[in-house]
């Protein structure tokens, strides 16, 4: 039975959600951590899972671990043979010349994107044209103490998230930029749902189950940007947060809670 005691309730609205949809299932809540980490049980099978924030714990500490380091992820895909985006770690060591070694990527590609290495949601991600914005968001990195990486810098209207479980797409949908050069939700994108079946997205479709496999995850989320080398992989998400995605249409939310219900389902039953 539902635990009835009391309204289950996160301040984090994605994860909020996922445990509205275990009390409805008639699983147990217990508080661990509020607002951080919760216990879903099923009494009946005596199965249960840590919710942290909104990461089951499905996938590896080892496949998060490479997941969250950028250049990590580029040269496991590459290993593996799958089209990726090229992210070097800059060595900013009081020995190293990192200010040349970027000015050469500056001058091979044109144009570069500067980040924090383990960054997220766009945060700490500047895109440099010139020698002068190099040298500027340099220093701010430096000074907020983040591990650098340089990536190459491709012009492209749309990204394409797909959600990834027991190696197949469950979800796709296009960032669709709106207000600034990045594709990210949390900064003004805009989500076009992509429909599975349709044979345009078969590519983008197989990179995806690719990547996923490469890194040994079951459940994640793959960025794919449009180059004009073809599809490449951006980035991957080891934790799948979909609060931005949910919030656009009441379609988009149950489309989410669906395959949330099946994963429930089949980790606690």
């Amino acid at each position: 039975m539902p635990n009835l005691e009391l309204t289950i309730k996160s301040t984090k609205k994605f994860q909020s959600l996922l445990l509205e949809l275990a009390q409805t299932m008639g699983f147990m809540i217990k508080i661990l951590s509020e607002n951080r980490i919760y216990q879903i049980i099923n009494e009946v099978t005596g199965k249960s899972i840590f919710l942290y924030n909104a990461d089951l714990g499905m996938n590896s500490s080892s496949s998060l671990l490479a997941a969250k380091d950028k250049a990590a992820t580029y040269g496991l895909m590459s290993h593996y043979g799958v089209p990726t985006i090229e992210h070097i770690q800059i060595d900013t060591g009081p020995d190293s010349d990192y200010i040349s070694e970027c000015t050469k990527y500056l001058q091979d590609w044109g144009k570069l994107v500067l980040k924090d290495n383990e960054g997220t949601q766009g945060r700490n991600v500047f895109l440099v044209e010139d020698q002068e914005s190099l040298l500027i968001h340099l220093d701010v990195l430096k000074k907020r103490g983040k591990r650098i990486c340089v990536s190459r810098f491709y012009d492209a209207e749309l990204e394409t998230r797909c959600i990834v479980y027991n190696g197949e797409v469950r979800i796709a949908f296009s960032k669709l930029r709106t207000n600034s050069w990045k594709h990210n939700l949390s900064q003004g994108a805009m989500p076009i749902p992509i429909q599975l079946n349709s044979p345009e997205s078969a590519e983008i479709q197989h990179i995806a189950v690719s990547a996923a496999a490469a890194i040994g995850m079951q459940f994640c989320s793959i960025d794919i940007m449009e180059t004009s080398c073809g599809p490449k992989v951006l980035e991957v998400n080891g934790t799948v947060l979909m609060n931005h995605y949910t919030k656009y249409s009441e379609a988009h939310k149950n489309q989410s809670l669906d395959l949330y219900r099946e994963i429930f389902s089949d980790i606690l039953e």
